[in-house]
């Protein structure tokens, strides 16, 4: 059962492990656009989940047969992709991929172990996918899984603790660089969900002066008012104005150039530290200030993740087990779709059975579908049963095996497969034959 399911699970992906992140900042594609697109062009395509964060780009795809992969990845290519960006990614099928999946969602694949923040990203954007019916059905039970795994292994291993994410490794930098943190000011740019993120945690820390900009300054203002910081409008005069003003300045807001630049910089008398957690990079290089930049704060991660070695190798042990139990759901699932596949059919073909009873005089016309409502009723209470104890006897060997043995009979006796979800005789396919 596991090969059936999972052989048709694919994953290409590009991640900060192999990939530089100006390299990853040239893969990142528009949601709207690239969804419907890969449905267009691959062939037997049934669901799919795209997840792009400032340190992967990966594509999940779940196929309605087992794919040819060399076919697949070929057209990808060709298509979503120039050819010269292929190098990047690297291919994972079957159990891989849910291995996968439930370490990113533990925070084990980012830079920063255990971060907090792709918990939400993965949240939001499984919502999109979910939203839009990319996601329906296997992927929507392999996703729902791992952001719960996720949360779950936040809350009973220390992963998170310490340095949880780039917002808490920049202020962990401006401790170490000035100490104290209540008589500087700093400068956050951005008020989204890394932003709003920095801005409580500085607010916790004791920081008094916070000052922020917004490209929405009523985004802004929620989070301010709250916590009694300035709030301005971002445009470059208020950039200027204010980073003339702080000590620290962290800029945590999407762009795609920079929105400091060497001419922006000239304009500045005081030369404040600028961390840049932009991907792409949010400061021109070569500016004369001091800048750390992402990938700096990647390097310095390093640090903090040998000091998690042992949560490390708790969230791994129930790693494993979760594995073991998305399989076992996904193999009910499957069995569920064959069994209720089963149910159609054998309504549709007791339909049949009433027409040719009424063809030969044996059932008045009149009476079809009361006919038809009691076999119907009559099937549904003679499979119960088999579901019910499909359920509760699934996770013993044998009895997985059996059932099965049986299933397959049932799909070799009948030809099923003829059949679409409602059990209506597909196009161009005669019925069962006796």
């Amino acid at each position: 059962m596991e090969s059936s399911i999972l052989d048709n699970l694919v994953l290409i992906a590009a991640t900060h492990k192999w990939t530089s992140t100006e390299e990853l900042s040239r893969l990142y594609v528009d949601n709207s656009q690239i969804y419907p697109l890969i449905f267009k062009i691959l062939p037997k395509l049934s669901e799919a989940f795209i997840f792009q964060t400032c340190h992967r780009v990966e594509y999940y795809l779940y196929f309605n047969d087992r794919p040819d992969i060399d076919n697949i990845v070929s057209i990808f290519f060709e298509k979503v992709y120039p050819d010269r960006y292929a190098q990047f990614f690297r291919i994972s099928t079957g159990k891989d991929v849910l291995r996968h999946i439930l370490r990113v969602s533990a925070g084990l694949e980012s830079a920063i172990i255990g971060e907090s923040d792709v918990l939400g990203q993965l949240e939001k954007a499984y919502d999109y996918a979910l939203k839009n019916k990319y996601v329906r059905d296997m992927l929507k039970l392999i996703i729902e899984r791992s952001i719960r795994f996720g949360k779950y292994v936040r809350t009973v291993t220390g992963i998170s603790r310490g340095v949880h994410g780039y917002g808490s490794l920049s202020i962990k930098v401006i401790e170490r660089l000035y100490g104290k943190l209540d008589n500087i000011k700093i400068l956050v740019v951005g008020a989204g969900d890394l932003g709003s993120t920095i801005i409580k945690e500085l607010s916790e820390k004791g920081v008094k002066s916070i000052i922020v900009l917004n490209r929405t300054v009523e985004k802004a203002s929620q989070i301010c008012r709250e916590l009694g910081c300035i709030y301005d409008e971002l445009n470059n005069e208020n950039l200027i104005k204010y980073l003339n003003n702080v000590d620290v300045a962290i800029l945590a807001v999407s762009s795609n150039k920079p929105i400091v630049t060497r001419e922006l910089v000239k304009m500045i008398d005081r030369k404040p530290l600028i961390i840049d957690l932009g991907v792409p990079r949010l400061v021109e290089k070569d500016v004369e200030a001091p800048v750390i930049y992402f990938e700096d704060l990647t390097k310095l991660a390093e640090k903090y993740n040998r000091e998690k070695a042992q949560e490390i190798a708790k969230v791994e042990r129930l790693l494993e087990e979760e594995l073991e139990n998305t399989l076992r759901e996904l193999e009910k699932k499957e069995l569920k779709k064959v069994i209720g596949r089963y149910i159609e059919f054998s309504h549709n073909v007791a339909r049949v059975e009433i027409e040719k009873a009424i063809k030969r005089g044996l059932v008045d016309a009149k009476d079809r579908e009361n006919i038809y409502t009691i076999l119907r009723s009559t099937i549904s209470k003679l499979v119960r049963p088999i579901i019910r104890t499909i359920e509760e006897t699934y996770n013993d060997p044998s009895m997985k095996s059996l059932i099965r043995k049986i299933l397959d009979s049932i799909e070799k006796e009948f030809n099923i497969e003829k059949y679409d979800e409602k059990g209506s005789l597909r196009a161009n396919e005669e019925g069962p034959k006796r």
